[in-house]
Formats: C-alpha cells, structure tokens, sequence
C-alpha cells in the first residue's frame, strides 16, 4: 500500500453483522407508503395510466370482434 491508502478491492474485508428479522409493516403501511412513493413521480402515474387505457380498450375491441 503506497502512502497508507488502501488501493480499491484490495484489503482486509470488513464483515458487516447480519440484519436481524424485525417486525414488517402491515399491508396496510406497505400499500400507503408505494401509494406515497408513487404520487412523488409523475411520470409513473403516466404511464399506469396509459397502460390501463390500452388494456381497456383493446379488452373492449376483443369483445366487440370476436363474439
């Protein structure tokens, strides 16, 4: 090692502890909190959004052709 500094990859390994199993949130928590996260980009609601009227409406032209 030149000038004390460690080269990067190279060294003793650090060994980190285990996280330990905590108690998760309920489903409730976890939906509001991907609800929160989703309203932060915009560009995600876009594009859910779209997809759905895609979906609905090619489900809607599959009815109306084939039977």
């Amino acid at each position: 090692m030149a000038g004390g500094r460690a080269r990067p990859g190279r060294g003793t390994a650090t060994a980190t502890p285990a996280a330990e199993p905590g108690r998760r949130a309920g489903f409730r928590a976890e939906f509001a909190e991907g609800i929160r996260e989703a309203r932060r980009h915009p560009w995600f609601l876009a594009g859910l959004a779209a997809l759905v009227a895609v979906i609905a409406l090619g489900y809607s032209a599959t009815s109306v052709a084939l039977p």
